[in-house]
């Protein structure tokens, strides 16, 4: 699969991901609320590759589509679509 910087869709996490993930430019990880251990797996990978990762993304895989541009926020739990970007200090509100 090519994912060269592209974000990660994924519904469980084990260690034949990690190629994977070192790739990536985020993940998204669709899995089931009891499913604890991909969830740890995703967020320490992703603090250790410095990317943002998102858990528990509910039907990521009905939502979102393979090519699709769209923008993690992880913070607030979000996935938009489209590219966007954060505001600097330097613009007007």
């Amino acid at each position: 699969y090519e994912v060269k910087d592209s974000i990660l869709v994924i519904s469980k996490c084990d260690y034949t991901y990690i190629p994977f993930f070192k790739q990536a430019v985020g993940i998204i990880l669709e899995n089931h609320i009891s499913d604890e251990q991909s969830e740890k797996r995703v967020l320490a990978w992703a603090r250790d590759l410095n990317i943002p990762a998102l858990v528990r993304a509910d039907r990521a895989f009905q939502t979102l589509c393979e090519g699709q541009r769209v923008t993690l926020d992880p913070r607030n739990a979000l996935v938009c679509k489209g590219v966007l970007r954060e505001k600097t200090i330097s613009e007007n509100p």
